[in-house]
């Protein structure tokens, strides 16, 4: 009884040493996503119900987030935030060079971007939806380290980039369900996606990525917004002469006085990628992916910039029985704290060959701090 008693004085405390708050448009009065919330150098970011955690004693927090006032706001149980921009197709102001900005942003990189050895702390989380309703849903603590916060092609993933998974906090998963016809019979492909997912965790890469791939092609860009010395860039490539890539395409946020990229969304828009698998009652699934979209997001510490949030989208079309069902993929890590390392690595690591989830090396702590919309939560609570 006395430590069951400790147990719900323990959880108790927890809950009650954060508080939640609600982030809104000060016009419509609709929650808004995917605000940073930066506080006692520590990140999150509000859910699809606008909602975030925080700690008790928090009594201001630096806010960010794309289109909206940003800066310093005392802490309150519901925050308005002024919109700066409605229709970008509208306010269009000149154009510019995307391409020499990109590649002007990649000649001085080191000297404006954090690269030495560092270890962040943060929550990353996997979502994904067919035919409108989720079918996945896994939250987990990681622990990541980087030799120089750049994907080295030239060497072994664990000689530049380690991860340690501490606590899974979420995992919901249709896939055992064999009456659920988007199921595999054999097999998955979170191998590979993991993969994938791990090559573009890096600003620098994907910048590089997107300069190799239009070499000799033009990145044509519109400034949608300016304030001060940013630049809000809606940008868009030719058409590559890769094979499936038709353009690049998206949105960056560009400091002009430090020559710094500070957001970046970038999208691949695809035609003919396809994958075919067989479900469990034998019939033949083809998935038609068209889009890829990666998002960094940048903040400065101590003269440098670090990422604080990544994340990936994969949009694809499900064709069963002359159907045609639309899926996507949600990726996304918050790195949550920095500080730096020495070149060691991780004295606890996964193997990067497996898919995450499999090797946890501590999951005794269910507190968290990533706060599920309402459609997640459902979900996750459902039998």
């Amino acid at each position: 009884m006395k430590i069951f008693s400790l147990i719900i004085m323990f959880y108790s405390s927890f809950l009650f040493s954060q508080k939640k708050i609600k982030i809104i448009d000060s016009e419509t009065k609709i929650p808004i996503p995917e605000v940073r919330i930066g506080y006692d150098n520590e990140i999150s970011y509000t859910n699809s119900d606008g909602f975030a955690m925080i700690p008790n004693d928090a009594k201001n927090v630096e806010l960010y987030t794309l289109q909206y006032e940003q800066g310093l706001f005392p802490v309150k149980n519901i925050i308005e935030l002024k919109p700066i921009y409605r229709e970008i197709q509208e306010v269009i102001i000149k154009t510019v060079d995307a391409k020499k900005i990109i590649n002007s942003v990649l000649r001085n990189y080191d000297k404006n971007y954090e690269t030495r050895t560092s270890i962040y702390n943060g929550s990353l989380k996997s979502r994904s939806e067919a035919d409108n309703k989720l079918d996945r849903m896994l939250v987990i603590d990681m622990n990541l380290w980087t030799l120089n916060n750049k994907y080295d092609y030239r060497k072994n993933v664990d000689d530049f980039l380690q991860v340690n998974l501490k606590n899974k906090k979420f995992d919901k998963n249709r896939k055992d369900d064999k009456t659920y016809i988007f199921n595999k019979k054999n097999g998955t492909t979170e191998k590979k996606y993991i993969k994938s997912f791990l090559q573009k965790f890096f600003l620098y890469d994907q910048l590089y990525a997107i300069d190799y791939y239009t070499k000799g092609m033009k990145i044509n860009g519109n400034i949608i917004n300016e304030s001060g010395d940013i630049q809000t860039i809606k940008y868009r490539s030719e058409r590559t002469n890769i094979t499936d890539l038709l353009y690049f395409e998206g949105i960056m946020e560009f400091n002009k006085k430090e020559n710094t990229i500070i957001y970046l969304q970038c999208s691949q828009i695809q035609e003919n990628v396809t994958e075919k698998y067989t479900n469990y009652f034998d019939q033949e699934i083809v998935i038609n992916t068209n889009l890829f979209s990666v998002t960094y997001d940048m903040y400065k510490k101590d003269g440098k910039y670090i990422p604080a949030k990544i994340l990936i989208k994969t949009s694809s079309n499900l064709i069963l029985d002359n159907k045609t069902y639309p899926s996507v993929r949600y990726t996304e890590f918050v790195f949550r704290t920095h500080k730096f390392a020495n070149k060691n690595g991780l004295l606890q690591k996964i193997d990067l060959e497996k898919p995450f989830g499999v090797d946890i090396i501590d999951n005794s702590i269910k507190d968290t701090k990533i706060l599920l919309s309402s459609e997640e939560q459902k979900f996750v609570d459902e039998p």
